[in-house]
């Protein structure tokens, strides 16, 4: 679910810039949308895009961190607060959507 939701994101932006860079090819790019330069916007969108990739990054870093303890350890002790240990396959419904959000989007013929 996680790579279809960032999928969505990444090419809804990447339209948005390509739209914005359609307008600069014209000449006239001097225009302006909402008192903003064509141009402003455009380097705007490219900053919020590699921002973007810093976050997604950032998250896919701390997440493999997370599976990495899964993988390296049996639960989590303290979660039930009665001295029992929380293994992990009480987990499979998190764990899996992190395995998930971490798979490459699988290239398709679009």
């Amino acid at each position: 679910m996680m790579p279809e939701i960032h999928k969505i994101l990444t090419e809804l932006v990447d339209y948005a810039i390509d739209r914005v860079y359609e307008q600069l090819e014209d000449p006239g790019s001097s225009a302006k949308i909402s008192g903003y330069t064509i141009r402003a916007i455009a380097n705007a969108a490219e900053q919020i895009k590699a921002q973007q990739r810093e976050r997604v990054g950032k998250l896919e870093g701390a997440l493999g961190g997370l599976l990495a303890i899964v993988n390296d350890s049996n639960g989590v002790d303290g979660y039930h607060l009665n001295g029992d240990i929380a293994t992990w396959d009480e987990f499979e419904e998190e764990i899996e959507i992190a395995e998930a959000a971490l798979k490459k989007p699988e290239a398709t013929d679009e």
